[in-house]
């Protein structure tokens, strides 16, 4: 079994992460909710699943990136319709709606981070692995 190169489209924010490197305003590794051993993604989604309903967190998920066998490693949170591509393909951009901001609000807010980036707008996400 080998590794391979992938891709994910989303519409949301890059948190960084990879040893420390966070993309927020806040030191993500000082606050509460935070346990190292589980890691940016784990500790948020615990946080996420005490604090909101599942309407509130619907359709928001987080998505690694980087080289996930060798090297760095970051973190991005998503909401609305993602597309996962291996392999070239044409795709169909989806619709990002208000409701989909708003989640991206609430859980911002239920964290307590202030991403670096100004808002969120459409990333890719490339990892091998």
């Amino acid at each position: 079994m080998g590794s391979h190169a992938y891709a994910r489209l989303g519409y949301g924010y890059d948190l960084g992460g990879d040893e420390g490197e966070f993309k927020t305003r806040e030191d993500i590794e000082s606050l509460d909710w935070y346990d190292e051993d589980l890691g940016l993604e784990e500790s948020a989604k615990k946080v996420i699943g005490e604090f909101l309903t599942p309407e509130e967190s619907k359709g928001v998920h987080f998505q690694t990136y980087g080289n996930l066998s060798y090297g760095y490693t970051g973190t991005m949170l998503f909401t609305g319709p993602s597309l996962s591509r291996n392999w070239v393909a044409e795709i169909e951009i989806p619709e990002i709606t208000d409701e989909h901001r708003h989640r991206l609000t609430v859980v911002l807010e239920t964290l307590g981070i202030t991403p670096d980036q100004e808002e969120p707008r459409w990333l890719l996400a490339t990892h091998y692995g």
